[in-house]
C-alpha cells in the first residue's frame, strides 16, 4: 500500500499534492507542509500512530 513511502504521513501528503496539482493546473497554488506532527485524534483509533518519530515519541515517553 505504501509503495516507496516510508510511512503513511508521507502517503498521505503525496496524494493530496498529486491531487491538487490535477485539480488546480491553471490556478496559482501554494502547498505548506506543517513542521511537526502527531498521533491521530479519531481515526482510526484515537491516538493511532505507526511509529514514534518526533513529538509522538516524546508524548509517549512522558505517560
Amino acid at each position: 500500500l505504501l509503495g516507496k513511502r516510508p510511512n503513511t504521513y508521507t502517503l498521505t501528503k503525496a496524494l493530496a499534492e498529486v491531487q491538487l496539482m490535477e485539480d488546480a493546473r491553471r490556478l496559482p497554488v501554494i502547498i505548506v507542509r506543517p513542521s511537526i506532527i502527531g498521533a491521530m485524534w479519531r481515526d482510526p483509533l484515537p491516538g493511532w500512530t505507526d511509529n514514534y518519530n518526533g513529538p509522538t515519541g516524546i508524548f509517549a515517553a512522558s505517560i
